[in-house]
């Protein structure tokens, strides 16, 4: 039982995870153009990111999850990881 005045911690641990996840280099995401996971280098710009999506059969969902993601705020190798999640499960 949470004693009055204190606040779930869950928002506060998921905005965490996603601030360390900015700082890290490499990302293991499912590349839709391989149809398999990867490890890579995050991309340092949004046009970078969205070059990885094109040429698959997914890349419009991907582009779409993609971009819903930054406009939500998550860094990109978070948006990427949410957009190769889009493409594995079509």
């Amino acid at each position: 039982m949470q004693q009055e005045g204190m606040k779930s911690l869950a928002p506060l641990r998921q905005e965490e995870r996603l601030r360390h996840m900015a700082h890290h280099s490499r990302i293991r995401w499912y590349n839709p153009r391989l149809n398999t996971f990867e490890w890579r280098e995050v991309p340092e710009s949004d046009e970078d990111a969205l070059s990885l999506l094109e040429g698959s059969p997914y890349s419009a969902i991907c582009t779409e999850t993609y971009r819903e993601w930054r406009n939500l705020g998550a860094p990109i190798a978070e948006a990427l990881i949410r957009a190769g999640e889009a493409a594995e499960q079509h």
